[in-house]
């Protein structure tokens, strides 16, 4: 689905440069769960970042399904990030004056899915992340890990190609933590593509691929086959 190649991300020019990544290939199947470990500032974020079409690499290429993301103009790229990409962030990224549902719609919305079939089908993802009956609270009468759970709904609503994610429990207690990692595996057990950026690599035991970054390389990549329970 995704090949990377060759890519750099520098930020600044000549001695105050900083190089991001430094030169990353990685293959992401179709399918696969990655889970990217490694200390901060070891380019993890600068990766998915360019993953996701939000910032474009200094040097080197990415292809999503063959088609190099460097041949697409702005209009393009925000199409491809609506269309194809599911983001989930640590801090939840809602809109504190919309409803759970209403949030869950907006991209569905954004796409040009109208009102009345956007509400149903995210009604309906709110009743997959067993949120139904909080659909019409605001995020600020949500528990951290209803907001993630949302955030996680909001991310299903165009059905994506691919699923994003930013230190996803980052910002939660263990068990709501727990809850949400079981929620992705879900996902992925369905089918759907997954990258997760994590610092905790207590999940790394129930994900089939963990790549390790250090100083904006990939230093280790491991895949293993997982029982499914």
């Amino acid at each position: 689905m995704i090949s990377v190649n060759k890519v750099w991300k520098t930020y600044g020019s000549g001695e105050t440069a900083v190089h991001a990544l430094r030169g990353i290939d990685l293959n992401v199947m179709k399918g696969d769960f990655v889970a990217l470990l490694g200390p901060s500032g070891c380019g993890k974020s600068s990766l998915l970042h360019l993953l996701g079409a939000m910032d474009v690499p200094s040097k080197g290429d990415i292809t999503f399904n063959d088609q190099s993301l460097g041949n697409l103009n702005q209009r393009q790229l925000a199409e491809h990030r609506l269309m194809r990409i599911g983001f989930i962030f640590q801090t939840f990224n809602l809109i504190p004056s919309l409803t759970a549902m209403e949030n869950v719609a907006l991209p569905m919305k954004f796409a040009g899915v109208g009102t009345k079939e956007a509400n149903h089908k995210a009604h309906q993802l709110l009743e997959q992340v067993q949120l139904s009956n909080r659909s019409t609270h605001l995020p600020s009468e949500l528990s951290g890990g209803q907001r993630q759970r949302v955030a996680i709904a909001r991310a299903l609503g165009n059905n994506p190609d691919l699923i994003l994610a930013d230190e996803p429990t980052g910002n939660l207690d263990s068990e709501n933590g727990e809850m949400i990692m079981e929620l992705l595996l879900n996902l992925n057990r369905e089918g759907r593509t997954i990258v997760m950026v994590t610092h905790n690599p207590e999940w790394t035991d129930k994900i089939s691929r963990v790549v390790r970054m250090r100083d904006g390389k990939l230093i280790e990549s491991q895949q293993r086959e997982l029982q499914i329970k």
